[in-house]
């Protein structure tokens, strides 16, 4: 499940790069992780988590990982995304063109 929730969340972000001057992109990029450990300070838009209210979030009953608890899979998922998410590699993906837009 944590693979999919970060690809989901890659997903999501590099979806919301074009947007965004380059200068942001690699902010934008800590997102991914950040987000699946329910840190949203890096999150754009495409985060529903930043609109909630404390007791929407409560109601919500998502599942986020913990820094301290599950701290073993953050530092290696911190290590093994880094590779993805330097200025260069959000380079390739902030483009803007979608497969769709060449039909």
């Amino acid at each position: 499940m944590d693979a999919i929730r970060i690809g989901t969340n890659f997903a999501y972000m590099s979806r919301a790069l074009p947007s965004k001057d380059e200068s942001e992109f690699v902010n934008a990029g800590k997102a991914v992780l950040e987000h699946h450990f329910d840190n949203h300070e890096c999150c754009g838009e495409w985060c529903r988590h930043k609109s909630l209210t404390d007791e929407e979030v409560k109601v919500s009953g998502k599942f986020y990982r913990s820094k301290t608890k599950d701290k073993e899979l953050y530092e290696w998922l911190q290590e093994n995304l880094a590779r993805f998410l330097t200025l260069d590699a959000l380079k390739e993906v902030g483009h803007g063109m979608d497969i769709k837009d060449c039909q």
